[in-house]
This record gives structure tokens, C-alpha cells and sequence, in this order.
């Protein structure tokens, strides 16, 4: 499912910034934020916020718990890029900006702590088939949202709903 959300900023969140006064930005540029925001947080939530939430507050943050707060994480962009899109035709291309930095944090609490984890936990001789399995999960994601959005007949706006 995660696959399905996050891989629509490749599609739905390029369409919806076609409508979005755009002043010499181009609608598939706005993507670049999404691998900027990455490089940045990546590094403050392993150096700072993961050993705050562990030694600070006493949340050990689990690979479950990260998965977990990554998704809601994506449900929460969803939100954010439907009223955008209900807004779009008066909103600058930057209101997009929300929406790709949470599901930025979504990608490092789902994506790479599952990455992380499968990594770790697989016997040394089947590492990188547990590799690939995980990365497969991508492929599988954008295959079923595929299916899923052809046979529907929705609005971009409840689409971004739905998701």
C-alpha cells in the first residue's frame, strides 16, 4: 500500500501541479524537493530524533513503530495534496512543498527502516535476495495502484481522498 501512495508523486502530484500557477517552474520539478528533503532529514532523524524519542522520552522506536508513523505519515500528505488539489487553480506550485516533505518522512520511516531491517535480519547467504524481495515490494505497489486507478472513474480530488 505504501508503494501505491508514495508513487503518485510521479503521476497524480505532476498532474495537480499542471493546474498550479507555476511562475517558470515546470510541474515535474517540484519533484527534486522529495530527494533534498531526504538528504536532509535522513541524517537528523538517525543522529537526533530517533535517539531523542529513545533516550529522552523512552519510545524505542522499533522498526514496527517507524513503519507504522511512516504510514500515517502518507495517509497525512494524502490530506494535505487533496485540499491542495480542491485549491489548486489559486495556489502557487510551492503549496506541493507540504505534501512532498511529509511523505519524505514517510519514505525514511517505511522505505528505509524496512530496507534497514530486511538487510539486517537476513541470514549473510540470502542477503541480497531479501534485498531484492523488499525492492520487489515497489514494483508490486505500482502495478497494483495501476489496476486499482484504471478501473476506477474518480476525480483527481477523491482520488487523492481515497488514497
Amino acid at each position: 500500500i505504501f508503494w501505491m501512495l508514495y508513487d503518485q508523486q510521479a503521476s497524480v502530484w505532476v498532474i495537480q501541479a499542471t493546474k498550479m500557477k507555476r511562475h517558470h517552474i515546470q510541474p515535474e520539478q517540484i519533484g527534486i524537493a522529495n530527494p533534498i528533503f531526504i538528504l536532509i532529514l535522513l541524517p537528523l532523524f538517525e543522529k537526533y530524533i530517533f535517539p531523542y524519542l529513545q533516550h529522552e522520552l523512552h519510545l524505542n522506536p522499533t522498526p514496527a513503530l517507524r513503519i507504522k508513523c511512516g504510514m500515517a505519515f502518507a495517509s497525512a500528505a494524502f490530506f494535505v495534496a487533496a485540499f491542495v488539489d480542491a485549491h489548486a487553480e489559486k495556489l502557487h506550485i510551492l503549496w506541493q512543498l507540504p505534501q512532498i516533505f511529509l511523505i519524505s518522512i514517510a519514505e525514511i520511516l517505511v522505505s528505509v527502516t524496512g530496507l534497514e531491517t530486511s538487510y539486517a535480519w537476513a541470514p549473510a547467504t540470502l542477503k541480497s535476495t531479501i534485498t531484492s524481495a523488499f525492492l520487489l515490494t515497489t514494483a508490486v505497489g505500482d502495478a497494483a495502484a495501476g489496476v486499482f486507478f484504471a478501473t476506477l472513474s474518480l476525480s483527481r480530488t477523491k482520488l487523492l481522498f481515497l488514497c
